[in-house]
This record gives structure tokens, C-alpha cells and sequence, in this order.
């Protein structure tokens, strides 16, 4: 089916007119919020297209891109608020200056538009560059990385250079994972991860930042040379090293132990000692959580095929020794912090929405925000049919954990 194209006539009319807007009204806090708390000039949002336009009852900066138009503003405390219009599809897309394209020997990506157009303050048209729309994406979409190679294809880059997240560990993981997936389509060519946050000792976490601190050009230039370059951290076993003839096996041997990414070694290197369950009954919950956490954000391709790593596991023993509640138990409190991060995340979110609510109720305003959803790690110990697909819809995956059972 033909993809369906998201810049029609009447859109284009309205970011028209939004730019004519954005230059008359230079005074609306929208311009002066991209001003003050992003560092944006009035010419850099024109050359962008972007505008100022209504839409959902609001003012937004309106950033376009090729599948969509992202819509920028600040709450009442000013913190950034960030929402889509209607049918974009923000990971299907980078946003860039198509006239800053030129093939220069660098190709810069910044982790989200703003970003993007403050690198273009700073470097002008001397390097290409283009951003991510999905702010704290983890994997590049299959027509980003058609795209990508595409241009790559054309242009002559002698490097590549990420401006992502880096402030936390989580943050740096996602950012390093994308640079990765950037490595394996390119081959040789070099990929640099530039980390702002640990570069400035922790005093800026990204472009936006440094800005605000008056940082020039040359630093930019003297974080480059110190960025770390990335390679591809693909597996160089081959799975023909690992022979199964018997049941025996099938147990956790050295040689398998060895081929698990390390995330699953350090887990059953903790938990192991803790308990007497057999490594065999730690993994498999263990296992099942971190595919609910992956969920539909990595996938592998073989012979056409795209599979998800949801995995499906069910414990079973013949005896109440081989400590199967426990081996679940010891698995949970790894994703405690997780979990009590989607938590307070949901809280917060709730708080902005509640708070935007009361605000157009009291100005007799529309309001017609969804309310936030309540995301969770594990879903109910008992459920329908219909309440599991409902949670596993929201969630993206999760882990169901039933109790004991008879058959």
C-alpha cells in the first residue's frame, strides 16, 4: 500500500502562514521561550520553515519535517512540552535543512530539531546536518536507515558525529546503541560519540546548555577531537560452536555462559550466590522481564522475517525445592529501579496534564488532551483476554506472573 503522504496542500497553507506569523509576533512568548531557553535566532527558525501556528488549543512553534511537524512550547514553569500533529510519524524521518546539505567532508546528528538548528549557528553550512525528531530513540527506523545510506551513498563524509544524550548511563547506552546501528550501515567510515555532559565536567548536558554558558566554536571544535569513537559490538561466536546431542546439554555449560551478552552474566553472577535455585530457573524470568523491556524497539531480520525478542516462559517442577517463586522473585528486583521509574514518570506526567486541565477549565478553554497512561513493567497476576492485549498494547510488552497452579 502507498505510504501516505503527510504534507498535504492545506498543511503546507497553515506553516505558511505560521511563518509570517512567527516574524509579526516576535513578542509571543512562544518566540521569546525559543529564544531564551533554547538560544534560537529569528533568521535560524526561518531558514527551517518553522512557524507559529494554533493548533489543539494552543500556540506551538511548529518545527516541520518529511513525515510530520513537531510541536514546541513551555508549560507554565517552563519545562519543554513536545506533541506531534496529526499523522506524523516522527520516527520515519530526520529533520534537517535540505540547502545545509552539500557534502561536507563531516556529518553531524543532534539528538533532537532544536538541537539540530543550534549546531547550524555554530557551524553554518561548513558540515551537514541533521537531527533526530524522536528525541531518546534507541534504534533507527528502517526508512531512517534506508535514508541515511542514501545519503551516505552520495556524499563523500570523511566522519560522522553524534551530539545524543550522555548525562546518565542510560542515556549514554541508548545514544551508544544508535551509534552503533549508524557504524554497521556505514562500514569503515568513522563514527564519533560526542559526550557534552562528560566533557563539561557535568556542567552542561547538551548543546542547549553549553550555549546558555556562552561556549564558542573553538570548545565545539576541542570536543570533537576528544570524542569517543564507536565500533560494532557484534558477536564474533558462531552458534555451530555449541553442540546439543542430550538433554545434558541443555544445562547453562561454560561454553553457553560464555556467549550471553553481558548483562545476563552480571545478573546470574548476583543472584546466583544468593539462593540455591538452579541458574537454569534464574534465567528464564530473567530473560522474560528484559524482553518486555526491549518490547518492539530491537528486532532482528532473518530471511525477511522481523522478530521481536518478546519471550514466553513458563517454569515448571516436579518439587517444591527447585524454588520456582523464588528464582521469580530474585529476577523481579533487578527492575525494581524500572519499574519505579515508569512510576514516577506517570506521576509526573499525570501532575503536567492535571495541572494544564484545571488551567483551560478555569478559562472556560477546550481541553482535549488524552489522559497520560499508567505504563507498568508486569501486568496482573490474573487477567481476561481482553485486559491482557489492553495492557500488552500500552505497555508495548510486559511480564505476567501468575502464582502457583495445579493440573
Amino acid at each position: 500500500m502507498a505510504e501516505k503522504q503527510f504534507w498535504t496542500p492545506q498543511r503546507i497553507d497553515i506553516i505558511k502562514k505560521g511563518q509570517q506569523r512567527l516574524v509579526n509576533e516576535q513578542k509571543h512568548h512562544v518566540f521569546k521561550e525559543a529564544r531564551n531557553y533554547d538560544q534560537l535566532k529569528l533568521h535560524t527558525l526561518w531558514d527551517f520553515a518553522c512557524a507559529l501556528i494554533n493548533e489543539k488549543n494552543n500556540d506551538w512553534l511548529a518545527i516541520p519535517y518529511d513525515t510530520g511537524c513537531q510541536l514546541y512550547c513551555r508549560d507554565i514553569v517552563g519545562r519543554p512540552v513536545i506533541q506531534h500533529m496529526h499523522e506524523s510519524r516522527s520516527h520515519d524521518s530526520f529533520f534537517y535543512c535540505k540547502k545545509s546539505i552539500k557534502g561536507n567532508s563531516s556529518l553531524f546528528i543532534a539528538k533532537n530539531p532544536r538541537e539540530t538548528m543550534l549546531l547550524y549557528q555554530l557551524f553554518g553550512n561548513s558540515v551537514d546536518i541533521i537531527g533526530l525528531v524522536e528525541e531518546g530513540s534507541i534504534r533507527l527506523s528502517e526508512r531512517q536507515e534506508s535514508w541515511l545510506k542514501s545519503l551516505l551513498d552520495k556524499r563523500g563524509y570523511e566522519s560522522i558525529n553524534l551530539f545524543l544524550n550522555c548525562h546518565t548511563e542510560t542515556t549514554y547506552l541508548a545514544s551508544k546503541e544508535i551509534a552503533q546501528q549508524i557504524k554497521r550501515i556505514i562500514g569503515s567510515l568513522p563514527v564519533y560519540l560526542v559526550n557534552i555532559f562528560d566533557y563539561t565536567s557535568g556542567k552542561c548536558k547538551d548543546i542547549t546548555e553549553c550555549q546558555m554558558k556562552n561556549m564558542d566554536i573553538n570548545q565545539f571544535v576541542s570536543m570533537l577531537k576528544r570524542a569517543e569513537v564507536i565500533e560494532c559490538n557484534d558477536s564474533q561466536h558462531s552458534p555451530d560452536q555449541i553442540q546439543i546431542n542430550s538433554k545434558e546439554d541443555l544445562k547453562l555449560n561454560d561454553a553457553l555462559i560464555e556467549l550471553l551478552p553481558d548483562v545476563v552474566k552480571d545478573y546470574l553472577k548476583f543472584s546466583s550466590p544468593l539462593s540455591d535455585v538452579p541458574n537454569e530457573f534464574l534465567i528464564t524470568p530473567f530473560l522474560a522481564i528484559l524482553g518486555a523491556l526491549i518490547g518492539k524497539r530491537r528486532y532482528a531480520k532473518i530471511g525477511g522475517i522481523t522478530i521481536y525478542p518478546v519471550i514466553w516462559t513458563a517454569l515448571f517442577a516436579g518439587s517444591s525445592t527447585l524454588r520456582k517463586s523464588t528464582a521469580l522473585s530474585l529476577a523481579k528486583n533487578i527492575f525494581k529501579p524500572v519499574k519505579e521509574a515508569l512510576e514516577s514518570k506517570y506521576e509526573s506526567e499525570y501532575a503536567r496534564w492535571l495541572e494544564k486541565k484545571k488551567i483551560s477549565e478555569y478559562q472556560n478553554e477546550k481541553f482535549n488532551e488524552p489522559e497520560p497512561v499508567r505504563r507498568t513493567l508486569y501486568g496482573p497476576d490474573s487477567f481476561s483476554d481482553l485486559t491482557f492485549w489492553q495492557a500488552l498494547h500500552e505497555n508495548e510488552s510486559l511480564v505476567s506472573m501468575p502464582g502457583e497452579f495445579t493440573a
